[in-house]
């Protein structure tokens, strides 16, 4: 598995490290002033922290660490954060300092579950031994600052598993039992910054108790705060909200009614400020679906465009350019374009068929460089490659196929 990088020319179009690199959870991250920081396998010394500026040649291993490297967890203040498993069932959380390599402890978690990062800051969720089911949840940061043990937002006495966290710019959520003392115990959505004051389970004014989650709930940034779709409580229908981690900043974008939409699925990253999504009709007899836009308040949330039968899926999330705040998205085998109107909505006329995929989280699929719009596409019935469309208005039919694999 190698490491390719691209200004949107053929010439420009080369790998970026020869190394053999880890893909999946805990492979590959990028920061666009820092170059990228991968796991690449090094022979008798397993995978290691690897850092490239682009040219092959640049690439070089930042860390040589006995027993290898468990997994990047992320970027925490710019500098690449990974976990390193210790005695068995504990692991230590390193900081590579970017320009020497040079690593440093920021924790060590026992029995540990599961990490997440923020931009600034790191989560570590850890099991305790007792009672059933505790958790522990602390943070910490790259400054190598002691870590801080967030407490237990009332009415429960202890972290009751704790899990599936997302992360954005300044805020990660999981979902958490709360313990409550007149019913069983509720799954449901729990939120912090790293800090004791910044830890809380939002209780929406609309609601007067928490928000209850399904399991593998998914969040989406959207500025400094976070997408997620709740199932139907006591007074709101299931439907798409929004959080800052308060109180009053979490709430429904827009509550979803059976004969109109089911679920969500996000097109598009937050660039333009807002955040395209799928929602599926339940009455469903010709497989459509609706693509809707929110900038993450009520009145910003509308529905954009029913679209054609089997387009009902985005395979990969979009990206909204810089000239006129045009998106790109794929939607189902199928390149669109659009302004946030419905007549301004319309497949891109050239495209080649986009590719699917089986995923379990989207993951970027299309970029903006430049003057090209770069995505992946089948070149025949036999091979896929690398397409990029010419978006300087001046030029027409800006297509080239330019990367195909040996």
């Amino acid at each position: 598995n190698v490491i390719w990088v691209t200004d949107g020319t053929p010439g420009g179009t080369h790998p970026a490290a020869s190394v053999d690199v880890r893909t999946g959870s805990g492979g590959l991250l990028t920061a666009s002033s820092l170059g990228a920081f991968f796991s690449g396998n090094t022979p008798g010394n397993g995978w290691q922290i690897f850092r490239t500026d682009g040219p092959e040649v640049s690439s070089h291993a930042l860390t040589s660490v006995a027993q290898g490297v468990t997994n990047i967890i992320g970027l925490v203040d710019g500098q690449p954060t990974f976990v390193q498993a210790s005695q068995p069932g504990s692991a230590s959380v390193w900081r590579v300092q970017d320009a020497s390599g040079a690593v440093t402890e920021l924790t060590n978690v026992p029995n540990y579950a599961e990490f997440a990062v923020t931009d600034h800051v790191g989560f570590a969720i850890s099991t305790l031994s007792s009672p059933d089911n505790a958790r522990q949840v602390e943070s910490f940061r790259a400054d190598a600052a002691p870590p801080t043990i967030l407490p237990v937002p009332p009415p429960s006495t202890y972290w009751y598993y704790p899990h599936h966290m997302g992360s954005g710019s300044k805020l990660a959520c999981a979902e958490t039992y709360t313990q409550y003392v007149s019913q069983n115990s509720v799954q449901e959505l729990y939120c912090s910054d790293g800090t004791v004051a910044g830890t809380h389970r939002p209780v929406p004014p609309a609601l007067g108790t928490g928000v209850q989650l399904w399991d593998f709930t998914e969040y989406s940034r959207i500025g400094d705060r976070l997408l997620f779709y709740a199932p139907a409580s006591p007074t709101l229908q299931p439907g798409l909200w929004v959080t800052d981690g308060t109180d009053e900043g979490t709430f429904p974008l827009l509550a979803l009614v059976e004969s109109d939409v089911q679920g969500w699925m996000p097109c598009s990253g937050d660039q333009s400020g807002g955040v395209y999504f799928l929602g599926s009709p339940y009455e469903n007899p010709d497989n459509s679906s609706f693509l809707w836009y929110t900038d993450g308040t009520a009145s910003g949330t509308y529905q954009v465009k029913r679209m054609g039968s089997g387009q009902y899926s985005c395979a990969v999330l979009g990206t909204t350019t810089g000239i006129h705040g045009t998106a790109y998205l794929q939607i189902g085998t199928t390149l669109y374009r659009s302004d946030g109107t419905s007549v301004g909505t319309f497949p891109v006329a050239g495209a080649p068929t986009l590719q699917t995929f089986s995923y379990t989280k989207s993951w970027q699929g299309i970029a903006s460089i430049g003057r090209w719009l770069v995505f992946f596409a089948p070149i025949s019935t036999t091979e896929l490659g690398i397409w990029r469309l010419d978006l300087d208005p001046i030029f027409s039919d800006g297509f080239d196929s330019w990367l195909t694999p040996a």
